[in-house]
Order: C-alpha cells, then sequence, then structure tokens
C-alpha cells in the first residue's frame, strides 16, 4: 500500500471515529438533561440551597463533559477533513488525536499506535 492510501484510511478511521463520538456527546446531553427532573424531586421541597448548589453542579459537570470531549474529538475530523484534502498540518492535528486516543484502550489504543506508524512512516519518506 502506497503512503496516500494510508492516508486516507488514517482518515477515514479517525472521522468516523469522531463522528461516533459527537453522537455519544449528543446522547449524554440528552440524558443529562432528562435527568434533570428526577434528580430535583428527590430533594426536600423546602429546601432551596440544596437545589441550588446540586444543579450547577449537574450543570457544571455537564460543560466539562462537552469540554473534554470536544477537545479530544476536534483534532480528529479538522484533522482527517485536511488530510483527504492533502494538507500537510491534518497530519499533525491527527498525530494529537491519535496520542489523545492511545489512552482509550483497546480500540483507541490501537488507533493512537496505527496514526503513530504512519506519521512517522510518512516522516520517513520526506
Amino acid at each position: 500500500m502506497n503512503l496516500e492510501s494510508q492516508h486516507k484510511i488514517l482518515a477515514t478511521i479517525h472521522l468516523v471515529r469522531g463522528v461516533l463520538l459527537l453522537i455519544l456527546l449528543a446522547i449524554g446531553k440528552i440524558v443529562f438533561s432528562l435527568m434533570y427532573p428526577f434528580v430535583m424531586q428527590s430533594l426536600p421541597e423546602g429546601d432551596v440551597f440544596a437545589k441550588t448548589v446540586l444543579l450547577w453542579l449537574l450543570d457544571a459537570a455537564n460543560w466539562i463533559v462537552w469540554l473534554v470531549f470536544l477537545i479530544t474529538i476536534a483534532p480528529s475530523i479538522v484533522g482527517a477533513i485536511a488530510l483527504v484534502q492533502k494538507k500537510e498540518w491534518g497530519l499533525t492535528l491527527l498525530l494529537i488525536s491519535g496520542c489523545f486516543s492511545l489512552l482509550s484502550f483497546p480500540i483507541g489504543t490501537a488507533l493512537g499506535v496505527y496514526t503513530l506508524w504512519v506519521f512517522f512512516k510518512t516522516n520517513e519518506s520526506r
């Protein structure tokens, strides 16, 4: 297989992973939104402070999850699109995304190792 086909395969895998993680993130957002009324109902009616603090904590946790996912997903999607368009910096973004995915055992680790392999193979051929 030549290097260009390796780039296409790598970009496709990262793009599919990024889109699937975005779908998972949207489902998580829906679950968080549906959870609010049940949590608020479980607290005593007169305890406004507890409800306010709990609502704030749930909101903060929701946004932290969104932020972490978007920081790890964005390089994958943008890098994949850039690599398909033959932009050199796309491979660098995929390297960043691949390093993040190394921590996600076992599939993310395999994707990270493959990303590193393609990156080093590309730099070796230059």
